[in-house]
């Protein structure tokens, strides 16, 4: 129930000569009355209205990658050192290589041998056909020379494909940059003995940009749009006078996942348009997401959503919501049937009506015709 205060006002007795007023003579006490309770409210829609989120995020790079050797051995010298900034093919480090010169010269020496075998077989060959077409050499031995000839050409191709193998490993045990960025991660050091694929450092692109990762509940990414533009904040940059926060960035959301990972929440992406100055992949960011109006039903809600300060719960957990009546500028309490919850919504499924304008704050501080006015400050259908 409203509760009215009294104020009272200060009686001031003027007392001249030998007049006063006797106390039984006081004037009435004056009592004023409160002005109708503003309100927060909305107009029930079967509709979600456009609405702003803050979500946390990550930047990354768009392109980032780990770096690996595609050959094991041990770290002859790495080059680079933690946040280096690296081009395109410069040398980040080292394996011993004489391992792999030494497979080199083996592989070498066994295709010569191969290859001189070859030759010897080819003129074997040659000899014999000449004689057999003289009708010296018989079928058989013809045959004989021409499957020599065929295995060492094999032979040969598979020498040559070795050695090809080994100068592959040999240009492998020296690892560049695939692209222009920086170093990241560095997980290696001189002497160290390393597995084929063992991942040794981490680099973000400086060609590609920066974007912002972030997990958007399933009640809400269905009114995500990729294509949308996102304000970006970061909490941990300030001005230049090192006391107010600078301008919002600008991103585009480029990637919208179908596939719900931890915490029932989906992967998104929203590429920089321009990232500002001074901002590093794995700071945190805030992202205001401006979400899509949508058709409830379209969601699978049966009724209208309402905020759950708009529901009054009274005796025998019975719930209502109080409706603004316009011709007595007051609100009538109203009993609704509730459903299930969205985010920090509830489904009223029976009890109001499309057009319907509710309280959506301060519900047990109310009463049924009770005078009030509504708030004029935005809170009107989005009162969300």
């Amino acid at each position: 129930m409203l509760r009215r205060y009294a104020i009272r006002s200060t009686v001031t007795l003027a007392l001249t000569g030998s007049f006063f007023f006797p106390a039984g003579c006081r004037e009435p006490e004056a009592v004023e009355e409160l002005p109708p309770r503003a309100i927060r409210w909305m107009e029930v829609k079967g509709d979600l209205p456009a609405d702003e989120r803050v979500i946390s995020g990550i930047v990354t790079s768009i392109d980032e990658t780990s770096l690996a050797f595609e050959v094991g051995g041990t770290v002859l010298e790495v080059v680079v050192r933690l946040g280096d900034e690296v081009k395109r093919g410069d040398v980040l480090a080292r394996l011993d290589p004489e391992p792999f010169e030494l497979a080199v010269r083996d592989a070498e020496a066994e295709l010569a041998d191969i290859v001189a075998r070859k030759q010897a077989a080819e003129a074997n060959y040659q000899r014999t056909r000449e004689l057999f077409e003289a009708d010296v050499a018989s079928r058989q031995e013809l045959d004989r020379d021409t499957a020599r000839r065929e295995s060492t050409a094999s032979r040969v191709e598979a020498a040559r494909a070795r050695l090809n193998l080994t100068q592959r490993d040999l240009r492998r045990s020296v690892l560049r940059a695939p692209f222009d960025g920086s170093i990241s991660v560095r997980e290696v050091d001189p002497a160290m003995e390393l597995a084929s694929g063992q991942v040794v450092f981490e680099m973000d692109s400086r060609e590609s940009g920066l974007r912002i990762e972030v997990q958007i509940p399933e009640t809400l990414i269905s009114r995500v749009e990729r294509g949308a533009e996102v304000e970006v904040q970061f909490p941990s940059a300030l001005s230049s006078s090192g006391e107010t926060p600078e301008a919002p960035a600008r991103a585009t959301i480029s990637e919208v996942g179908t596939r719900a990972g931890s915490g029932n929440a989906f992967p998104v992406r929203a590429d920089f348009i321009e990232p500002p100055a001074g901002v590093r992949p794995g700071m945190t960011a805030e992202v205001k997401l401006s979400l899509a109006q949508v058709d409830a039903k379209a969601l699978g809600i049966d009724g209208f959503l309402v905020p759950f300060s708009a529901v009054h719960v009274g005796a025998n957990e019975q719930f209502s919501v109080f409706v603004f009546d316009q011709g007595s500028s007051s609100v009538r309490r109203r009993p609704v049937e509730t459903g299930g919850v969205r985010d920090n919504d509830v489904a009223v499924l029976l009890g109001l009506e499309h057009g319907d304008v509710i309280a959506t704050a301060g519900v047990s501080f109310l009463s049924d015709g009770q005078t009030v006015r509504l708030l004029q400050d935005g809170l009107g259908a989005a009162g969300r």
